[in-house]
């Protein structure tokens, strides 16, 4: 038996859990990703052109986990995907509702008013 340093022990066991979570989480990252592409999918139509594919795809995923079991392989990758990659999405929504609210106030360089409106005061 060779006594390995803790520093060799910590780099090996280190590289050992990234290449063991990658194949850990990527069946859960493929099923979260087809529910994301049934619900843009979804999006087309025209009953469900209002709800934006993310809440779509949350609303897939409940009722995804609550009518079939999900796979036992897949649960690092839906945990891994609830965390960061959620909260990424919520976040690029709020700023995408907050750019849509910005431009529809028309919020310009100078201050607040539209581009043209201010040059035509000049």
């Amino acid at each position: 038996m060779s006594a390995r340093s803790p520093v060799q022990s910590k780099q090996h066991s280190t590289s050992f859990r990234i290449t063991t979570k990658l194949q850990d989480i990527l069946p859960g990252i493929f099923l979260a990703a087809v529910v994301s592409g049934a619900a843009y999918s979804l999006r087309g139509f025209p009953a469900l052109a209002i709800f934006s594919p993310m809440i779509l795809a949350v609303i897939l995923g409940i009722m995804f986990a609550n009518i079939i079991e999900i796979p036992r392989g897949a649960a690092a990758g839906i945990a891994f995907c609830q965390r960061p990659i959620l909260r990424t999405a919520i976040v690029l929504l709020g700023f995408q509702l907050t750019f849509s609210q910005v431009q529809s106030v028309g919020m310009g360089v100078n201050g607040g008013a539209k581009p043209g409106r201010w040059a035509a005061q000049k």
